[in-house]
């Protein structure tokens, strides 16, 4: 059943009439807009920093420093002068200890207090409202190396515990494991991760309902500020702004339960390969299914990577699309029947010349009975599938009137399929022949003309899953530019059946 599945999903993709091979990646832009140019100017006189795009203006900040040289006051203003907002800052020898947000440069909104253990590092961030009542509070925990090895996150005024996040490292100081705990101290999350000997990760894998979209990691407040050599001589608080007083919180009052390991159930799974030319990440879901796939290979793709997104319903794929930058390259939706066998597919994009709609029948065995090709809802061309057995025989080549341009006829061997191209008066056109593994899996699609010299050529590896990791796509007249990128991957993975 899989050989007659894969030579349908083929035959779908040699009939691609409107593809384009030769797409410019270097016509991708990150966005459909023009590029922006920024830039940051610093004026001295003045402790100003102004932000600029495309030569225009966009905001400046005014700057006040204490004798140290340190920052203590920050206003950012509109071009005209107008405060958006405004922030202050009290120190302990170089460490910043008080930070104070104002929202137009006069409303207090929060505040936030900075207590560092004896290595300097951040032990304690405590977080207090416009009403000076505390909010929540971070507490750090670090092993010899300086890593965070524990976050716990303290709410209410009245701290509270609300979660916890542990981290395991190796020697080489690789994050190994990252544990999510819920305020019981029960494990909700984890997360697991792999490197290669180049200490490059290779694989990350979620366990727990909340391991999704999270890494655990809580990163301690830094600053960073313009330097001077002094303080300076007219001040730009012009509001006089005076922060308030703020009492330490009672720190015994930090308490978190003992935590309880657990062994959760699988969620989700990133992978990195690495190769000469950058890497291909793919995520796949709790079913093993890919949801996105990014190949990164900036020299090909003008250092903007290729990303295809997949979506399902009911372990059936629904939509897959692929873009380049904020360029839509291929997008593919799928209707099903009651039986879950695929009744659509609906392909657009920029590689399309036009965007074709593929209609699909079924006999009563379940085996494809025929495909439409459709343009702006005519047909176009019709393949009728006729059968030995569970095996396709021949498909019959129509246009969209109905007349004959010719057949494909199958020949099965024990580890391949050759597939003879004859037009409408029985003249031989070329070939296509597939190889296939032990295990039935496509390992390559060969094309050959009628004097039966290659023309193109694809190739495939698999996981022990038999889930593809590798593809590769041969052209006798092009170099190998764009391996990561054949039309017919893009339709093959869809699995649609």
């Amino acid at each position: 059943m899989k050989l007659i599945k894969n030579l349908i999903i083929f035959l779908i993709a040699i009939n691609i009439v409107s593809c384009d091979f030769d797409y410019d990646f270097n016509s991708s832009q990150e966005s459909g807009e023009d590029e922006v140019v920024s830039r940051y100017d610093w004026d001295e006189e003045t402790d100003t920093k102004s932000y600029y795009e495309n030569d225009k203006l966009i905001w400046k900040e005014v700057y006040d420093y204490n004798t140290d040289g340190k920052v203590i006051y920050v206003k950012h203003q509109l071009p005209n002068g107008t405060p958006i907002w405004s922030h202050i800052y009290e120190w302990s020898d170089s460490k910043v200890v008080s930070q104070f947000y104002y929202s137009l440069d006069k409303d207090l909104e929060w505040v936030k207090k900075f207590i560092y253990n004896t290595n300097n590092l951040l032990e304690l961030e405590e977080e207090f409202n416009k009403n000076l009542k505390l909010d929540n509070v971070k507490k750090y925990s670090y092993n010899n190396t300086g890593d965070i090895i524990k976050t716990e996150i303290y709410t209410g005024e009245t701290p509270d515990i609300s979660n916890i996040y542990t981290h395991d490292f190796d020697f080489s100081r690789n994050r190994t494991k990252s544990a999510s705990y819920n305020k019981s101290g029960i494990v909700d999350g984890y997360i697991i991760y792999s490197y290669n000997d180049n200490k490059k990760i290779t694989m990350k894998a979620g366990y727990g309902n909340n391991s999704v979209g999270t890494t655990y990691i809580s990163t301690p407040s830094t600053f960073s500020f313009p330097t001077t050599e002094g303080v300076n001589k007219t001040s730009r608080n012009n509001n006089k702004l005076t922060p308030p007083v703020l009492s330490a919180i009672d720190q015994t009052l930090l308490q978190f339960p003992a935590l309880k390991e657990d062994t959760l159930d699988f969620n989700w799974e990133s992978r990195w390969l690495y190769d000469d030319y950058g890497y291909t990440q793919v995520i796949v879901n709790n079913n093993k299914f890919p949801t996105y796939i990014k190949r990164d290979a900036p020299v090909y793709f003008n250092n903007i990577p290729l990303e295809i997104e997949l979506d399902y319903q009911d372990s059936m794929l629904i939509s897959k699309t692929t873009t380049h930058g904020n360029n839509e390259l291929l997008n593919l939706k799928a209707e099903y029947n009651s039986d879950k066998k695929l009744t659509k597919l609906s392909t657009s994009g920029e590689v399309l010349l036009a965007p074709l709609n593929y209609n699909f029948t079924y006999k009563d065995s379940g085996f494809v009975n025929s495909i439409e090709i459709e343009s702006n809802s005519n047909v176009i061309q019709k393949f009728t599938y006729e059968y030995s057995g569970d095996n396709i025989n021949k498909i019959v080549h129509h246009d969209g009137d109905g007349n004959l341009i010719g057949n494909y006829t199958f020949e099965y061997n024990d580890l391949s399929v050759e597939i003879k191209v004859l037009d409408a008066s029985g003249n031989y056109n070329g070939k296509f022949v597939l190889a296939l593994d032990s295990e039935n899996l496509l390992t390559s699609i060969t094309s050959y003309s009628d004097k039966d010299a290659e023309v193109w050529k694809y190739k495939y590896t698999y996981d022990e899953l038999e889930n593809r990791v590798s593809e590769e796509y041969i052209k006798s007249d092009l170099p190998q530019i764009i391996d990561s990128f054949p039309i017919e991957t893009l339709f093959y993975n869809l699995k649609f059946y």
